[in-house]
Order: structure tokens, then sequence, then C-alpha cells
């Protein structure tokens, strides 16, 4: 009876160990796996994971549900086949990194809002065709990356990410910026390249932190406003050489010792 009982009370330790393990476990690896699905109820005891990383995969899915990740802070999803994000994803209210670059995404989800401690959001290279309003409660966000995309402009709402320091929208189809984005007070780096900008976007020149401003490659672009070089802090500029010919752009720059970058 005792070997009985300790032979049990062994195996009941062993369990135990187990799952203290798995709840000290807070990085999970799998990168270049060659997995086409993933089911994340598979990680649901791993509550203090913070950061989970499945880039370079195959994933056209990632099934189950992520809510039960609470402590996750950092999700690499990048370098992936999927069409959509997976599910649960918002309940994730710690989570700070997102990245889902290289994929086949077309949206975003419509309460991304909900990921309240975002700081940094990296979805260049998909299929996106609009951002949704709901962006504007992305109240920590810094660091957004949507280059290479099908965005043809932004929503209003993006005038209140009050931390944005830094946005990359260039290889889009971006025709104008909303005139709010000159609330964006923080920003320090608009990179707009290869575009089809038709006009100067006025709000630009509100933006009274920037430092880096490129708005090479927009063919239809004719006329850069020489006021823009009046901003305080402006030292890279990238401009296609026809506007930087403008003789007022030219003396400008040169009073402030910019650096401005036509090749």
């Amino acid at each position: 009876g005792k070997e009985e009982e300790g032979g049990g009370g062994g195996k009941g330790k062993k369990a135990k160990d187990k799952e203290i393990v798995l709840a000290e476990v807070e990085a999970v690896y799998l990168t270049g796996q060659r997995f086409t699905t993933f089911n994340a109820s598979v990680l649901w005891r791993l509550e203090n994971v913070r950061h989970l990383d499945l880039s370079k995969n195959k994933l056209k899915e990632v099934g189950g549900s992520v809510e039960s990740l609470v402590n996750l802070e950092v999700l690499n999803l990048s370098l992936n086949m999927l069409t959509s994000l997976p599910e649960g994803l918002e309940k994730l209210q710690k989570l700070q990194r997102l990245f889902v670059f290289q994929n086949k995404l077309i949206n975003l989800p419509d309460r991304i809002g909900d990921l309240i401690s975002m700081r940094e959001l990296q979805a260049h290279s998909n299929d996106l065709i609009s951002i949704p309003p709901d962006v504007k409660r992305l109240k920590n966000l810094c660091k957004l990356g949507l280059r290479n995309n099908f965005l043809m402009t932004l929503p209003d709402e993006f005038a209140h990410l009050d931390n944005l320091r830094s946005l990359d929208l260039s290889e889009n189809k971006i025709c104008a910026l909303p005139d709010e984005v000159q609330r964006l007070s923080k920003l320090e780096v608009l990179l707009l390249s290869k575009n089809s900008l038709i006009s100067f976007p006025s709000g630009v020149r509100g933006l009274v932190s920037l430092r880096k401003l490129d708005v090479r490659g927009n063919p239809l672009l004719r006329v850069f406003p020489p006021s823009m070089l009046l901003l305080p802090l402006l030292k890279d500029l990238r401009i296609d050489s026809v506007l930087e010919s403008d003789p007022t752009v030219k003396s400008l720059a040169r009073s402030k010792a910019m650096c401005i970058v036509t090749a």
C-alpha cells in the first residue's frame, strides 16, 4: 500500500514540476519550422510568456486563441502567409511590439485600439488597403511601419497618435494626407517616398518635431513649399532634384546647414 502511495505521489510531483517549469517559460521561438498552421491553444499553460516568435514559417493561419497569453509583450508573426491576425489578439493588454510584416494581410483588426500598451507596430509589405479608425486609441504607439502596402490615405483619427515618433508610409498609393496630421507634435521621422502625392500635404508644415522627411519618387509632386524648411528641427530632407532646384529652397537649405538628398 505504502509503495503504491509513494509511486503515485512521485507521478503527481513530476506533473506538478512540469507545470512549474511551463509557468516559468518567458520566451518561445518557433522560427523557420515550415509550419503552415499553428494552434495557439497549445500555449495555454504558458501564461508568463513575454516573447513569442513564429516568424519565417509558411503560416496561412493561426488557429485557436492567443488571449491566454496575458503577459505577452512581443509577438512576431512576420514572414508568413497570413491573411488575418489570430483570434483574441486584441485581449493582449500588455503587448508592446507587434511584427506582422511580409504577410498577405488585407486589413488590421477593427478593435486594434484595445492593444493599449502597443509601442511599435511593423506591418510593412502586406496588402493593406486601409487603416481602421480605432487606431486612434493606440496612445503609446511610437513607431509605425506601413511601407509597401496599398494605402491611398490615412483616417483623420490618425491625428490622435500623440506619441508617434516614426511613420513609414513609403511605397503605397497615397495621393493625400488629412490636414489633421499636423497634430502629430512628436513625429520626428516621416517617410512618404514612392507614392502618388499630387500636392504637398499642408498638415506636414505643422510637424514641429520633424527631423527627417522623405518625399522622393512622387512624380506628380512638382512644387515643394520653401516654408517647410522653416521647421525648427528638420535637418534631413530627401526630395527629387526637380524640387531641389528651386532657388528659394536652395538658399534656405544652405542657411540652415541642412542635408538635402536627391539621389
